[in-house]
């Protein structure tokens, strides 16, 4: 529910949703309707799923071959959003649904209530989980789009590998990034590419997509 009925958040939920209901990496909006002056979207609900953050609160920590599988699964859904143009704004534990209809668990991304138009130039207004907002908001005020999603892929991978609730963008840029040192190689650099403090030497969502690391088990 939202009290801005602004066009752009039902386009963001319904015209830029990539793909049709059940078959779309991000949960489909079904119908959408005002109530008072406020915007009421009816999503789609996904069966057989829990949210990353109670996966992780039930596993703890994950092997490093699920949280890579899980994380190629987030980097693609991205990649799917920024082509329809679409910047999530808040991929945190809680808005990463994991759908368990199969083998292999399947990602869904949910609540685009902090999601925006994808576009290159820089925000000044920030909406979206303070602990997974990018550095640079907090030092300048200001982020983009890419390097933002990057960097809470990062926060994602991050918890997976270490424990929901330990990652904490304040903590991250005064104490550094708590990198386990039995984490492998490739992990470890996945961890470089997505959590760099500058945004300019943060890895891009095709870099990810394209990285080895990322495939290797």
């Amino acid at each position: 529910m939202f009290s801005d009925s602004s066009p752009e958040q039902i386009s963001v939920s319904s015209g830029k949703n990539p793909g049709s209901v059940g078959r779309s990496t991000v949960v489909s909006l079904l119908d959408w309707f005002l109530l008072d002056g406020k915007l009421i979207l009816v999503m789609e609900r996904p069966v057989h799923t829990c949210d990353l953050h109670k996966y992780l609160q039930d596993k703890g920590c994950l092997e490093e071959r699920e949280a890579k599988m899980i994380l190629r699964q987030l980097v693609d859904a991205a990649m799917d959003m920024r082509c329809k143009g679409v910047f999530h704004g808040d991929m945190t534990l809680q808005n990463v649904l994991l759908e368990f209809s199969g083998w292999v668990p399947r990602v869904r991304v949910i609540n685009l209530g902090c999601g925006t138009f994808s576009t290159e130039s820089s925000h000044c207004s920030y909406s979206g989980t303070p602990a997974f907002a990018p550095p640079e908001w907090f030092l300048n005020g200001m982020y983009c789009c890419g390097p933002t999603t990057v960097w809470q892929l990062g926060g994602l991978f991050h918890s997976m590998l270490n424990g929901q609730g330990r990652f904490s963008t304040p903590t991250i840029m005064y104490k550094g990034a708590d990198i386990s040192r039995k984490l492998s190689a490739d992990c470890k650099m996945l961890l470089d590419m997505c959590l760099a403090r500058d945004p300019a030497q943060r890895a891009t969502l095709e870099e990810l997509q394209a990285c080895p690391a990322l495939s290797r088990h």
